[in-house]
């Protein structure tokens, strides 16, 4: 499948993902949505929300704040 959004469209949503991931503010699940419209495969789609659903079941909550603090501890 080819990518579904043109070229600068692409580069402002990886852009977007990078800085939520980087300083680790927002909601993990907009960072998986992010994530997702870069590329829409079944082995993209089946990678993050399986990672989603194992960090929110793991540390029991989608927050990036909650997520770093607990790994942190």
């Amino acid at each position: 499948m080819t990518r579904p959004l043109p070229a600068v469209a692409a580069t402002a949503v990886a852009a977007g993902a990078v800085v939520l991931g980087v300083t680790s503010r927002g909601e993990a699940i907009v960072l998986g949505l992010l994530l997702l419209a870069l590329e829409l495969r079944p082995t993209t789609l089946l990678a993050v929300a399986g990672a989603l659903l194992a960090s929110s079941w793991r540390w029991g909550t989608t927050s990036l704040d909650a997520l770093a603090g607990a790994q942190a501890v």
